[in-house]
């Protein structure tokens, strides 16, 4: 596919770079727990819908690893960050729309401009699978039913306590423009799942991982942290809950499972442990509790 965004068929909106026509079912893992050998932290069950399968890896040191992010800007509004628990092995893809399509990245989480390997300085055991597909997105982050974003690439899940401290110093991303360009700038623990899961129940515990969030960004605030990319979170996943609780009827329903689709892997993107907040365990199960049900509805509907 062109890197170029694409046309929806249906829409005059232009498409994020890498989607293509259809409606396939998940293929991820269900919310659940995936244990490993001896050693290793099991996979989280808010994590495992982002893998079609998972298996434990130890990377040795010297591995180097590869990610593409971007921060809030005028020009981009949809920030993730240089540090992450997701990784690559591979290096970065030569188009947006080979890195979109491969690893079923959303443009809604995450804007791209820039790229970063890490040369990581001792053993990590980690986990490894190819990445599941994700409901496509228009290029101003809204959903398209009738896309998606295959997936298949392989990535790297690292627990976060493997995390480094301090920045990296990112390079640009190979499709972004450099400065001065005149190239146009891209548009801005087990949870059980209740029986009578839906998408209202779903917008309802969206709007409980939020609440926590803002909580949790105004412990930071009062600790000196810097809370920017919670307020990031919340404020996107409080967009999902109000869509999925608005969106009535049966001619919204393949709009309100696109945004399901996308919570049942938002672990991706949304942070949970803070070493400094008390509100850590509380935001974990709130999430879980969003993967869990989300991962239900896209699997069973």
């Amino acid at each position: 596919m062109s890197d170029s965004a694409s046309t929806s068929p249906t829409s005059a909106k232009p498409l994020e770079p890498g989607v293509v026509p259809g409606n396939p079912p998940s293929n991820g893992l269900p919310a659940q727990v995936v244990n490993g050998p001896a050693g290793w932290t099991p996979l989280p069950a808010k994590q495992a819908p982002n893998f079609t399968s998972a298996k434990a890896v130890a990377l040795p040191a010297g591995t180097t690893l590869y990610r593409v992010f971007g921060y809030p800007s005028e020009a981009d509004a949809w920030a993730s960050w240089e540090i992450s628990a997701w990784w690559t092995q591979s290096p970065i893809p030569a188009t947006e729309a080979e890195w979109r399509s491969s690893l079923a990245v959303e443009a809604s989480w995450n804007g791209g401009q820039f790229s970063e390997s890490w040369v990581i300085p001792s053993e990590i055991k980690a986990w490894e699978g190819p990445a599941t597909l994700q409901s496509g997105e228009y290029a101003d982050g809204s959903p398209a039913p009738g896309c998606y974003l295959p997936g298949g690439m392989v990535q790297l899940y690292l627990n976060p306590v493997d995390m480094p401290a301090g920045k990296f110093s990112p390079n640009f991303s190979p499709w972004t423009p450099q400065p001065g360009s005149t190239a146009a700038a891209k548009p801005a623990p087990e949870v059980t799942v209740p029986d009578d899961v839906s998408h209202e129940t779903l917008a309802e515990a969206v709007n409980n991982l939020v609440a926590v969030l803002k909580k949790m960004e105004t412990e930071g605030a009062a600790k000196g942290q810097a809370v920017k990319g919670l307020r990031v979170q919340a404020a996107r996943l409080g967009k999902a809950a109000t869509d999925l609780a608005s969106l009535a009827g049966e001619d919204n329903l393949p709009v309100r499972k696109a945004i399901a689709q996308g919570l049942a892997g938002v672990g991706r993107h949304v942070t949970t442990e803070q070493p400094w907040s008390d509100l850590t365990g509380e935001a974990d199960q709130a999430l879980h509790h969003v993967v869990a049900q989300a991962s239900h509805l896209t699997l069973n509907t």
